[in-house]
């Protein structure tokens, strides 16, 4: 017989619904929640914010109002599957994605009281310090007087030692982690080293090193210097073209003035019309925001499309843009600057054929824009290339929102840095929405993802990713 399910109460943290607002009908239908009322009054504060906690706050409040008004606030809460079934009807109309309808019934959401003055100061916990957590832990810590299986969600490591040493478990939000061997172990092609039969094995789909790989993908027969290049295409392997490309008057170059491998691969998933995604992820240097803006302005400049750049607005002050002078495009323009950069250099390399066109220029006409992450909402993104740069700065939430975005006639290129996350909005490698997108999108036809290595920027820069990627433990006086 299959004993029965022990239910367990999760008391969410403010940062758990900057990070996801879909936790609160996304943590399994047969579980109870219990949102603090001083994380709904820290949403409050944090709502105004133009950045990625500020537009998550936001959603959080909208889904909480509709819990209050289906009975949050009671005793006996809302069932969550019920509150699922009105965000999902909500989200519809909105044309935004939502999560799986949660597994199990029984589980309710509720708004929890505050704890008394007395509970806080009868606490080891320093109330004056911190306020939102000290009553977010012990609201936790009062539900498991009675309910020794309830756990404090949150992403605040120094949060979660706090109430272990107050007596609550804890746990970190893990729904949307990723698998970070689907990145590094799936680059987005293999060397294979050419034997008698190798190229046949490869056509037939024979060859055992084939094993794994997905649609868009590559197969790369080297031998000497000489190497064959082979993708897989509707299920089949086929011979593709080795021969010089350009992009933009670009062409795919190592750091030494020859023929990069990785590059001629991205430059030929660029020149794919039939993969309206291209992902390149990889570290500082590799060329992959480059090569993604050089097509968006080939496709800007020659083929009429607008190109559209999005970047995450992370700062080291978390600054609100809304107070900051001028216009949106002035008021983002300081975390545009390296983008504006290398669109200078693009225009440069045109040697003065771009007719007297300059970035300002391309702007103007609407040619090029650059776009917030914030304000993507509601919007649908029509004949255009769109570059979503530094995409490890977002968050899967917001990855799903902003790629069913994607309309007619659009391509989508994406670059970032696993390893780079923003640590402001406890992003990790693994729980980041460039991760998100690669472990959940790669095998489809649409989609395809190459993880550049060779750092391409500098001699200098090559020597100081190889020598200063690990940091050695000091030689004891």
């Amino acid at each position: 017989m299959q004993k029965n399910k022990i239910k367990k109460l999760f008391v969410l943290d403010t940062n758990i619904l900057c990070y996801d607002p879909l936790a609160l009908v996304g943590m399994g239908g047969d579980n109870d929640i219990y949102i603090p009322i001083s994380v709904v009054e820290e949403l409050d504060r944090i709502k105004s914010r133009d950045d990625i906690a500020g537009m998550s706050a936001r959603d959080s409040i909208r889904i909480l109002f509709v819990a209050m008004t289906m009975n949050a606030i009671s005793g006996d809460g809302v069932d969550i599957v019920q509150l699922y079934e009105r965000v999902a009807e909500d989200y519809g109309t909105r044309g935004l994605s939502i999560v799986s309808r949660p597994e199990g019934t029984g589980g309710k959401l509720r708004i929890a009281r505050a704890p008394s003055r007395d509970e806080l100061n009868q606490s080891f916990l320093d109330f004056h310090k911190d306020q939102v957590d000290a009553q977010v832990i012990l609201t936790a810590l009062n539900l498991s007087k009675n309910n020794p299986n309830v756990y404090l969600i949150s992403k605040d490591a120094q949060m979660r030692i706090l109430a272990e040493l107050s007596g609550v478990k804890t746990e970190d939000l893990h729904r949307d982690s990723v698998n970070l061997n689907v990145a590094e172990r799936h680059p987005g092609y293999k060397l294979i080293e050419q034997e008698t039969d190798t190229i046949e094995q490869i056509l037939s789909g024979k060859h055992p090193a084939l094993s794994g790989m997905v649609e868009n993908e590559f197969a790369v027969v080297v031998r000497e210097s000489h190497r064959v290049i082979f993708q897989l295409k509707e299920g089949t392997w086929k011979q593709i073209s080795n021969g010089p490309r350009t992009i933009f008057g670009q062409s795919p170059r190592t750091h030494t003035g020859g023929i990069s491998l990785e590059q001629t691969l991205a430059f030929h998933l660029l020149q794919d019309p039939d993969i309206q995604c291209v992902c390149f992820s990889g570290e500082a240097g590799t060329g992959k925001s480059y090569i993604a803006m050089a097509q968006g302005m080939s496709d800007a400049v020659h083929d009429k499309k607008t190109l559209s750049i999005f970047r995450p607005l992370s700062s080291a002050s978390e600054k609100d843009i809304g107070y900051l002078p001028g216009t949106l495009n002035e008021k983002i323009a300081p975390w545009y600057e390296p983008v504006s950069e290398i669109l200078n250099q693009l225009i440069r390399s045109q040697n003065g054929h771009m007719k007297g066109e300059t970035l300002e220029s391309l702007i103007k006409h609407n040619k090029i824009s650059f776009k917030s992450l914030m304000h993507i909402r509601g919007s649908t993104l029509l004949n255009r290339t769109v570059v979503l740069d530094e995409a490890q700065d977002t968050t899967p939430y917001l990855m799903r929102l902003f790629t069913t975005r994607v309309g007619q006639n659009t391509r989508l290129l994406v670059t970032g840095d696993l390893y780079q996350a923003s640590d402001l909005h406890r992003l990790k490698p693994n729980s980041n929405g460039l991760a998100f997108l690669i472990a959940n999108m790669r095998g489809s036809r649409l989609f395809a993802h190459l993880m550049l290595k060779d750092v391409v920027r500098s001699d200098f820069a090559r020597d100081a990713a190889s020598r200063l990627k690990v940091r050695q433990s000091p030689r004891p006086v």
